[in-house]
């Protein structure tokens, strides 16, 4: 095909062209960021979204973590309370023991120690301690000093009335309690 258009008309028809060709890439270019940018817009508020539900989830497992903690906090707290109750009773027990041991004369073999605690005086409202002993003693004479020297350190010392019948290789029980 031949173009018998003079040259300016061939020129204007370029240019018309060459402009509708960026018209056309203007108008792609407009389409493609308007897509990218709703796009862009959904991820947001799908991002924002779950950012929001996430935010809420870790408030809501936090409130549970305090929760949690304070009560682990306070089992704590009564473990720690009983622990130190038990090592003063504990303190107590031992002197107690060592006490004992130290009254009894070295000839008396003692096979047994029990320890009960047992309510006091009501008005003071402390508990008591009944110890109970048995044993073996080689003769009464060292029974009547152990008998002796447990009535001037300890309270209601009681020996069964069988200890007191035979004469040698005694074996006996005695239950007193603790002093107030």
């Amino acid at each position: 095909m031949i173009n018998l258009l003079p040259h300016i008309q061939k020129e204007k028809l370029q240019e018309e062209k060459e402009k509708r060709v960026l018209v056309h890439w203007l108008v792609l270019i407009l389409f493609f960021g308007l897509s990218l940018s709703l796009s862009l817009l959904t991820i947001k508020i799908f991002i924002s979204e779950k950012l929001k539900r996430e935010r809420f989830n870790l408030e809501s497992q936090e409130k549970i973590l305090d929760v949690k903690a304070q009560k682990e906090i306070l089992e704590t707290n009564k473990l720690i309370s009983e622990l130190l109750k038990f090592e003063k009773e504990k303190k107590d027990l031992s002197g107690i023991i060592a006490k004992v041991y130290r009254t009894v004369p070295t000839e008396i073999q003692l096979n047994n120690l029990s320890i009960l605690k047992v309510p006091g005086d009501e008005k003071k409202n402390k508990e008591r301690l009944q110890i109970t002993l048995s044993g073996f003693s080689a003769e009464r004479g060292n029974l009547l000093r152990l008998k002796s020297i447990l009535e001037e350190q300890f309270d209601e010392v009681s020996f069964p009335a069988q200890t007191w019948v035979k004469e040698k290789d005694i074996d006996f029980s005695v239950t007193f309690l603790t002093k107030e």
